[in-house]
Order: structure tokens, then sequence, then C-alpha cells
């Protein structure tokens, strides 16, 4: 194998791209063949915005950056990045290789995440604890999700050692989750891939089943962790992530 495949990683909501950085280098350490960058989607955390962020912000933020990559690269979205993987991949089929959900959101056509919560038991969406306005510069305010920290370890981080506040913004853009996907032909051309988190308290096992049994997938791998395998268990995903990719790992490598 000569040619060098590229991996682009997108956080979830409220998380900050360095969360992918522990896998990030165990992709490093294990393949020459395996180059990865990673991306923080525009937000209103201190940042003056003359117009709302929408989902197209986000794949719009994403088709950019990527076109400026050598090559077709993997795509991988964690959690509410699963939205922007799929309409990513309905806008712009020819410039990626494939997408891989990580415990994501694989909604249908006409779906949104907030109409997915809403069909929840108990309503609620990952750690969030107020939907509020927030006032980004010259007057305007935009509808957000403010994270509750007090609960970022049981829904987010079950199963870390150690969690960082910091590795969260305080609020995530509300619109993006209340957009309803509008995916068709371009979606269903690009090979897709789910790695289920079996311990997750955030999107749980039943929602993850029941999303990836709606539609035909290339792959379909499985960890037992909690929502964020990246904090956990960065080199087993790393793993599974370049057996996707199709890049040769040597086998002292292999934690």
């Amino acid at each position: 194998m000569d040619s060098v495949k590229t991996l682009v990683f997108l956080p979830g909501a409220w998380y900050k791209s360095s969360c992918w950085n522990g896998v990030r280098a165990e992709i490093g350490r294990r393949s020459k063949y395996a180059w990865s960058t990673t991306m923080d989607y525009p937000n209103y955390n201190g940042e003056e915005r003359k117009e709302a962020i929408t989902l197209q912000t986000y794949v719009g933020h994403v088709a950019e950056k990527i076109s400026k990559l050598p090559g077709k690269p993997i795509v991988v979205g964690h959690s509410m990045s699963g939205i922007v993987l799929s309409q990513l991949a309905e806008q712009h089929p020819d410039k990626i290789e494939a997408i891989v959900y990580v415990s994501a959101f694989l909604l249908r056509d006409g779906e949104s995440i907030w109409e997915f919560i809403g069909k929840r038991k108990n309503g609620k969406v990952g750690a969030v604890k107020t939907l509020e306005e927030i006032e980004a510069g010259q007057g305007l305010k935009f509808p957000v999700l403010r994270i509750d920290r007090a609960t970022v370890r049981e829904r987010f981080c079950n199963g870390c050692e150690y969690v960082s506040h910091y590795n969260f913004y305080d609020f995530t853009p509300f619109t993006p989750i209340r957009t309803k996907l509008k995916i068709g032909k371009g979606f269903e051309s690009v090979p897709k891939y789910y790695i289920k988190c079996t311990q997750d308290k955030a999107i749980s096992l039943e929602e993850q089943e029941a999303m990836v049994s709606n539609f035909s997938l290339s792959g379909i791998r499985e960890m037992e962790t909690g929502h964020s395998p990246f904090l956990t268990h960065a080199g087993h995903l790393a793993d599974y992530l370049l057996e996707i990719a199709n890049i040769p790992v040597p086998l002292e490598t292999i934690d």
C-alpha cells in the first residue's frame, strides 16, 4: 500500500474537537498509511454572529475543509454529528470515501434529532440543562442548549477515569438539532458504517439498534463503552477505524 488515507473527525454537540486527540494519536502510532485531522464547528461560545448557525452552516463548514484535503477522506462523526454526516453525504457524495457513525444519530429523511428525542419516554437529550437564547453580538439572540455539567460524567463520560469540563462548551446551537434531514440518492451512494456503544447513557443501545435497522450499512462494529469511546478506549476505536478504512496495521501495535 503506497497511498495515505485521510480520516476527518467531527465532534458531537458540546464536545470540543480535542476529544478525538487520543484516537488520532493511536492511529498515528499504528500506521504510517493514515493521516487524520479534526475540526470544531462554528458556535456561539464567544463568537459574534450575524445570523443563526444552522445544519447547513455545519455541512458547508465541513465541505469547505475537506475540499482542501488530498483525495477523498473517510469522515467520522460522533453523536450529533451523525446528521452532519448524512447531509454531507447527500450534498457532496463525490467528496468522501465513506462515513462512520460512532454512537451517532443515524436518522431517516424528514427526521430531526429533536423529534427523535421527543419520542423517548423521558424526552431528554444528552446532558441538556436548559433551552435558552444567547446574545451573539449586535443585539441578536439565537436559541441554544446549555450543557448540564452536573450530569456530564453520568451521561457522556460513564467509564471515564477523569472528566475535564474544559473538553466541553457551555452551549450548542439548537437550530441544527431541530432541523429535519433532507437525504436521498446522494446519501444512499456513500458507504456507511456504524460503531455501537453498548453502555451508552446518552443514546441507548436500543436506540442505536433501532436507527441501524433502518438502513443497509457496509459494516457494523460494537464496543462495550459509554458515549465517549474516544476517551475510554481510544486504541480499540482506532483499530476499528483502521479496519474500516482497510489500512494495514502491524500486529505489534495492536493493544
